[in-house]
């Protein structure tokens, strides 16, 4: 019943904003990431946006341009246990989102 709920919000709020100037909605999930870290904007079109990574130094460890899409996994085995930051950067899309590496 909880995922039903969740795609009938996730709907509405989509159906709700038809027209061409709202704010994107961007999901970044899970926020304790151990493998992947899932990316989507959900906006009227597909537009081009940069995704960057920022360890808690400060320091840029990744950066990756999306294109014609809505959606990107970053792959996150690699990286040390700690925090990070995402950036996320397109047409009338700026968001910050600290995240864990498990």
């Amino acid at each position: 019943m909880k995922s039903l709920y969740c795609i009938f919000v996730l709907f509405f709020i989509i159906s709700c904003r038809k027209d061409k100037d709202y704010n994107p909605v961007v999901y970044v999930y899970p926020l304790q990431v151990q493998n992947e870290l899932n990316i989507t904007i959900y906006h009227n079109n597909k537009n081009d946006f940069d995704v960057s990574i920022f360890n808690s130094l400060g320091n840029q460890i990744l950066n990756k341009n999306i294109e014609n899409s809505n959606q990107t996994l970053v792959n996150f085995e690699t990286f040390e246990k700690g925090m990070y930051f995402v950036k996320i950067e397109g047409v009338n899309v700026e968001e910050q989102i600290k995240i864990v590496k498990e």
